[in-house]
């Protein structure tokens, strides 16, 4: 059936699929949903009698029978406490119920999310995955617990007060049941506008969180480069932008509602007209008529609140794709982590005839073939972009190669369990991720359980030992979001120190001595001789001067092995490392002539 013959339908077969989906969540907690259930039967079925006993209570006055009267009145009371209790009950319920079920959808969402391919990151954006994961989450946990508990609960009053209405009268019967029809179709056509308001504005959301995530992370880009007006602005446009689509959803929310009040209305009317007929032609009692007039203010209440619901339902629909959309990886695999786990680790890693390009417009790696041998050091150099930190997220099996293999001791990376591989392989990225943690806390990422006397012993040899030892709370310091509260060089060796900790057979540094000053970068060329004999140690380097001495250094140019060897054989036959080593040599000759000019002037 096409959208065109659905436009007045409340809920399209493939809104009918989501909500199936979405209420497999229910499953695991059948006996609470069961449980609320019942409640609110309970609660609905007492509802349901109060009317007659108050219109049973105008008769018996009328008959001036004060004995019965009595007995309707202590009848009410304990209608009404009963109906209080069991209102209580089900409100404990359903919030457990609907707090449990969105803990398992967070669970599974966020599990999906952290197992997404490194691929996933490069189209998503940060603010769309926190979107998702909380304020689309958030509008399904409120239509699948309390939404959907009052629609159940107001779908039963409507059969239930039908039963009863007929038994009362089938003439005011059948206006009521008349009037439904035309607030259906009401209902289905605000909900058709709801529906792509609420698409509309979950895109907004998106690029609004987004816009904070990006401004909040580069807060320090704003400031240097003054453009914090303009970012102002634009937070503003944003937040304009939700306003004025927050204001038009909700004025369409209540044009909904009101136009079934109207309608409700009229209805009323109408059956006050005919019901006054009947009690004077005698065919129906006062007390008779004001339970049927409480009953149809039931039914009719109880389309309203459907109906005021519609805009609420219209977005939780729209969370539902996005959500579900993200289960299912965006169409991408996850990553797959079963494997074997070799009985002997050596540390030996061979990329052979690797290729591999991020689109298919520009090649990055073009048949890479080399080997790291254990208890050396391999250097790969090059100009920036030549693929040097592309062959890391290669090993670390982030990304997977469009041709040729990569080899662990003789395994190709991609049979191995993908937990085994990654613990034997540590990297320091350029720029270090830390955690707002205290330094320790950090360090006990790479190994928990650690002891002390382990995570001193890696601070020592990364050279970050003493420094932490002079802050005021030491190893419990506090370092900040991404460790700002460190410099460059101390992020970089605490960084190196969580790596050392991890224990991993390979080491990979990526431009890791970067942000060293020359004492530091010194201490770092022992630690890292010292490290050999047990590691194999990769290091991409931009500073020449720290891999001199490196057993085997490759040089990368566009993505292409150019040459290899050692330092001395490099420099003698190879142009792209002469140039490379020429060019930082002369680098460093004019600012030493620099500096001591102005020391002269």
């Amino acid at each position: 059936m096409t959208e065109k013959k659905n436009r007045f339908i409340y809920l399209s077969k493939d809104d009918l699929k989501l909500l199936k989906r979405a209420f497999s969540y229910v499953k695991p907690h059948m006996l609470l949903f069961v449980a609320t259930f019942v409640a609110i039967l309970a609660g609905m079925i007492l509802e349901l009698f109060q009317p007659l006993v108050y219109g049973g209570v105008i008769d018996h006055i009328i008959s001036k029978n004060l004995k019965l009267v009595w007995h309707s009145i202590f009848l009410i009371l304990g209608l009404i406490v009963g109906n209080g209790v069991i209102s209580l009950v089900e409100t404990y319920l359903s919030d457990l119920l609907g707090n449990k079920i969105i803990l398992d959808i967070k669970r599974d969402l966020y599990a999906q999310i952290l197992n997404l391919p490194v691929k996933a990151y490069d189209e998503l954006r940060v603010g769309e995955i926190i979107s998702r994961l909380e304020g689309d989450v958030g509008t399904l946990s409120n239509i699948i617990t309390f939404q959907a508990m009052r629609i159940i609960l107001d779908i039963a009053r409507i059969i239930g007060i039908g039963f009863m209405i007929f038994t009362i009268s089938t003439t005011l019967s059948w206006i009521v049941i008349l009037a439904f029809p035309i607030t259906y179709v009401v209902m289905g056509w605000f909900g058709k506008i709801l529906r792509r308001k609420n698409k509309d504005m979950r895109v907004l959301n998106d690029n609004y969180y987004s816009f904070l995530a990006e401004s909040f992370g580069g807060v320090r880009e704003i400031k240097a480069l003054n453009i914090e007006k303009m970012i102002k602005s634009k937070f503003m446009t944003w937040t304009r932008n939700i306003f004025h689509l927050r204001i038009n959803i909700d004025v369409i929310g209540a044009l909904s509602g009101l136009s079934t009040m109207w309608l409700n209305g009229i209805t009323s009317l109408v059956i006050m007209g005919v019901g006054a007929y009947l009690i004077i032609g005698g065919f129906l009692t006062l007390g008779t008529y004001v339970a049927f007039n409480n009953y149809a203010g039931q039914f009719s209440g109880a389309l309203g609140r459907i109906a005021s619901l519609n805009s609420s339902i219209q977005q939780a629909m729209v969370a539902l794709e996005r959500i579900f959309t993200l289960l299912d990886n965006f169409m991408l695999p996850p990553e797959k982590r079963d494997g074997i786990i070799p009985e002997q680790t050596v540390g030996k890693i061979e990329f052979n005839q690797v290729s591999f390009r991020y689109d298919e417009d520009k090649s990055v790696l073009e048949e890479v073939s080399f080997t790291a041998l254990p208890n050396q050091m391999t250097a790969l150099v090059g100009a920036s972009g030549s693929g040097k930190t592309t062959l890391f997220n290669l090993a670390l099996r982030f990304y997977q190669p469009d041709k040729g293999e990569i080899l662990f001791d003789g395994h190709s990376i991609r049979d191995l369990h993908l937990d085994y591989l990654r613990r034997q392989i540590a990297i320091v990225p350029q720029e270090p991720f830390l955690f707002n943690l205290s330094i320790k806390e950090n360090l006990l990422l790479a190994k928990n359980g650690a002891s002390f006397a382990e995570i001193q012993e890696a601070a020592r040899k990364a050279y970050i030992h003493h420094f932490i030892e002079t802050l005021p709370e030491g190893y419990d310091t506090i370092i900040g979001e991404r460790g700002t509260r460190l410099s460059g060089g101390q992020k970089q060796r605490l960084a190196i120190a969580r790596a050392l900790l991890k224990g991993s057979k390979i080491l990979l540094l990526d431009e890791a001595t970067s942000a060293l000053d020359g004492e530091s970068e010194e201490y770092i060329q022992k630690m890292l001789h010292n490290l050999i004999p047990d590691h194999s140690i990769i290091v991409i380097a931009h500073r020449l001067s720290t891999i001199i001495n490196a057993q085997q250094i490759i040089v990368i140019d566009k993505g292409q092995v150019v040459g290899r060897g050692s330092h001395q054989k490099l420099i003698k036959g190879n142009p792209t490392y002469q140039r490379l080593y020429h060019s930082q040599w002369s680098s460093y000759n004019k600012a030493n002539e620099l500096q001591d000019g102005s020391l002269t002037s």
